[in-house]
């Protein structure tokens, strides 16, 4: 017979946990080989669903001040002078048959095959038009998206751990001032993409393993596909799918890589379907302005910067202050091994590798960490082999999860409360630590993202703050020169387009200082000098441009109207004819006319006159 006292805690609960047993009891359970894992009942699924309504209001509250910007960067080039995005539904079919830049320019050098990003641009201009407001919003959609799908993937990927685990990291993402490019910044709609669809995947993959729905498996495999055509460096996600279930499904590292197979699959058949399209070989002009590493005068010189970059992403995730939207020549120092910063980023990143490594056997949640972030943080590598840009904020998109995944299990562990049929934190005295550490770092996040997306309304917004940040960065001081110049060229008052003028002379004069071989540097600036009436430096400017790209259109008619305002019309005549037919317009042929009349031809006189329609 127990006794009164067993008796007792048997009505209380408290001897062998018999009322949280019960409740247990009528939880629904699938089966797997290793262990059993809950269903979502009606109550969590509630709180799923209203964990996913958060995240999506604050993601697009934070971005919502970014709705009315206009394009800036490289938005030009996949959306507002792209050909076959504004032929909408009609120009699909080109998207997906070229490459990502050939809708703006076919003879530019094609570096990335990116369909599905192109096509939603060119889904929204059938319907929307050049209205910058309409993408911009359809941005901060997609980016909301992403809270909401990163959880529900965290919630199932990480059952055993508790569901606000996997809440307090997707909410440190959503605010994470790193994101701030993607959503203000329209052509990083290739990144949101690769990530929200391999999460899709992930998620759909998860639910195949856990409950053997085939139809799962199909449609994953196909988000899988629609990741890797909305951005290539979504490869390295292939290696994250094993790495998930070894960690989270205690599969072993075989049958974690055998779950994998299909992905590997669905790459190839994408990079076959790539490679057709874009040539492996390309005549890509490479120089310290694409990338800096090429600065480097030696190894020593370029294993130094590569070490002081790999410190600098590390650096961002944890302190994003310093963000710029351009890291091109002179942004980063080039240094040698024996450069402090470059050792200290060494031992770091050697340090971090060690414990992954020691963690890796007992399935650590640490482990897991790490090496996702060095996995999805590899694709750099390929600016530090081929000559690429290997370094930019957005390279940190999907990386960045790793610090959030790490912060999010600091503070879980320090509340003590780990068990994974919490839901949400019961608040005791151990909470009150973490949660307001997580205040505090949500608070100085949202901070930033707001101060920091009005950089990003405009080009010259844009320009302007980023070489007030790095004062020698030749890039941004050549493109904030080139804008004085559109400006400078659009104006009608005399007076503000000389105060034009002067400024782009300014900038450009910075940039071709930092780095002379910037060609379109030296065209603007031929162009400023042209509208300032000095025509000597005006004509030197020029053909030191085109002593660099001899092929330009434009700088070759601008440089024959200054030889033909100056008298030296047969060498007008000569540059005129460099360019492409095609790039003349009627008054350039009529200028032609009037240098042969000049030199006394009547007849190709008459006959360009004619061409011009005069």
């Amino acid at each position: 017979m127990p006794s009164k006292k067993i008796k007792s805690q048997q009505k209380k609960g408290t001897h062998g946990n018999i009322r949280k047993y019960n409740k247990r009891k009528k939880t629904k359970y699938s089966r797997t080989a290793e262990f059993l894992i809950p269903e979502s009942s009606k109550i969590r699924q509630k709180h799923i669903l209203f964990g996913s309504i958060f995240l999506f209001l604050l993601a697009a509250g934070l971005y919502l001040q970014t709705w009315n910007y206009n394009y800036v960067l490289d938005d030009i080039s996949v959306l507002s002078k792209n050909k076959y995005v504004h032929e909408g539904f009609k120009g699909i079919d080109n998207i997906f048959t070229t490459h990502l830049l050939a809708g703006y320019n076919e003879k530019l050098p094609a570096l990335g095959y990116r369909p599905v990003p192109l096509t939603s641009l060119a889904i929204q201009y059938e319907f929307s038009g050049d209205r910058p407001s309409h993408y911009h919003i359809g941005n901060i959609l997609i980016y909301a998206l992403i809270g909401v799908i990163l959880f529900i993937t965290l919630g199932r990927m990480m059952i055993k751990y508790p569901l606000y685990f996997s809440f307090i990291i997707s909410l440190l993402f959503i605010v994470h001032p790193v994101h701030t490019e993607m959503a203000a910044n329209i052509k990083n709609r290739d990144e949101m993409f690769g990530f929200l669809f391999f999460f899709t995947s992930l998620l759909l993959l998860l639910k195949y393993h856990d409950q053997k729905k085939t139809w799962a498996l199909l449609t994953s495999l196909i988000f899988y596909f629609l990741s890797l055509a909305s951005k290539e460096s979504m490869i390295t996600s292939l290696a994250v799918i094993p790495l998930v279930f070894y960690f989270f499904r205690n599969k072993s590292i075989l049958h974690a890589l055998k779950i994998s197979i299909p992905y590997f699959i669905i790459f190839l058949i994408f990079f076959y379907i790539r490679n057709s399209i874009v040539a492996i070989a390309q005549d890509v002009d490479l120089n310290k302005i694409a990338n800096p590493l090429l600065a480097a005068e030696n190894i020593n010189e370029h294993l130094g910067t590569i070490s002081l970059y790999f410190g600098k992403y590390l650096f961002t995730l944890l302190f994003p202050i310093e963000l710029i939207a351009d890291y091109s020549y002179k942004s980063i120092d080039i240094v040698k091994l024996s450069n402090p910063l470059a050792i200290i980023s060494i031992l770091i990143n050697i340090f971090l590798i060690i414990i992954a490594y020691k963690g890796l056997k007992k399935r650590k949640f640490y482990s897991f960490t790490i090496l996702f972030y060095y996995i999805t943080i590899s694709f750099v590598l390929k600016g530090f082999l081929s000559g690429y840009n290997a370094y930019a904020d957005r390279f940190l998109f999907t990386a960045s999860l790793a610090i959030c995944f790490i912060i999010g299990f600091m503070l879980m562990h320090v509340s003590g409360q780990r068990k994974e049929d919490i839901i949400w934190p019961k608040i005791n005295n151990k909470l009150w630590v973490p949660l307001m550490v997580l205040f505090i770092i949500i608070g100085l996040s949202i901070y930033k993202v707001i101060d920091y997306s009005p950089v990003w309304k405009n080009n010259m917004a844009l320009f302007q703050y980023c070489v007030q940040k790095v004062p020698e960065n030749a890039r941004m001081r050549k493109s904030l020169g080139g804008e004085f110049t559109r400006m400078a060229l659009a104006e009608k008052d005399s007076i503000k387009q000389r105060e034009y003028a002067l400024s782009a002379i300014n900038e450009l004069k910075i940039a071709v200082s930092v780095y002379d071989r910037e060609s379109t540097a030296h065209s603007h600036l031929g162009i400023n000098y042209g509208m300032l009436g000095d025509m000597e430096n005006s004509e030197s400017a020029l053909k030191k441009s085109l002593s660099i790209n001899p092929y330009s259109n434009a700088t070759n008619v601008a440089l024959a109207n200054v030889l033909f305002r100056i008298g030296k019309y047969h060498e007008a005549i000569k540059y005129w004819f460099s360019a492409d037919p095609s790039y003349l317009k009627p008054n350039n042929l009529y200028f032609i006319s009037q240098a042969y009349r000049q030199i006394g031809d009547n007849e190709k006189a008459d006959y360009f006159l004619r061409l011009s329609g005069n």
